[in-house]
């Protein structure tokens, strides 16, 4: 699972060999200690992100990523348009390290989103 290969590429992150990380959040069924690790391991190997969806994009912090975590009941069993908050999020995240400074990756989210959190 998502949660075995973030744990596993610890070292990987915090190398600098990882410059960027997308993940659908639709698929995590997390608590908040999840949340806290995945953001922890982000933040200690200098990643910045947004959280997006079709109406809506924020910068990434531990609250805002915890949130986006909870599963909520999908918007088309409702049969009205969701809020942008129940919306399912994708995460987007990169690093900031002097490794990744060239990678087209990180170039290409700089450009799309000017003002990403720090987890």
């Amino acid at each position: 699972d998502e949660l075995s290969v973030l744990h596993g590429a610890n070292a990987s992150f915090t190398s600098g060999r990882i410059c960027g990380l997308h993940l659908n959040l639709e698929h995590f069924y997390l608590t908040p200690g999840a949340a806290r690790m995945i953001s922890n391991l982000l933040r200690r190997s200098g990643f910045i992100g947004v959280l997006v969806n079709l109406w809506d994009v924020r910068p990434v912090n531990f609250l805002n990523l915890k949130s986006a975590m909870v599963r909520r009941q999908p918007f088309w069993r409702r049969g009205q348009r969701p809020a942008p908050e129940d919306m399912t999020h994708e995460l987007l995240a990169w690093s900031t390290t002097e490794g990744c400074r060239d990678s087209l990756v990180v170039n290409a989210a700089q450009k799309l989103w000017t003002e990403p959190g720090r987890f």
